[in-house]
């Protein structure tokens, strides 16, 4: 079975400037996000977009649990 290279893409938003950015960390799972919280300050807040499969961007997709 061949290994699935994955990226995780996130939105960061810093609290001071507004300013948004985008960013890949290698990895999935709470390693992935443990690692980026530690590049940025206390209060920024992570976004995930999604997952980039061997090359191929694959959305996130939550359901929504409110009946609107």
């Amino acid at each position: 079975m061949e290994k699935n290279e994955i990226v995780s893409i996130f939105t960061v938003t810093e609290f001071k400037t507004g300013k948004q950015m985008e960013e890949a960390i290698i990895g999935d799972g709470q390693s992935a996000i443990r690692y980026l919280r530690k590049q940025y300050p206390r209060h920024t807040k992570f976004v995930l977009d999604g997952f980039e499969i061997n090359g191929k961007f694959v959305p996130l997709y939550i359901k929504n649990q409110r009946n609107d």
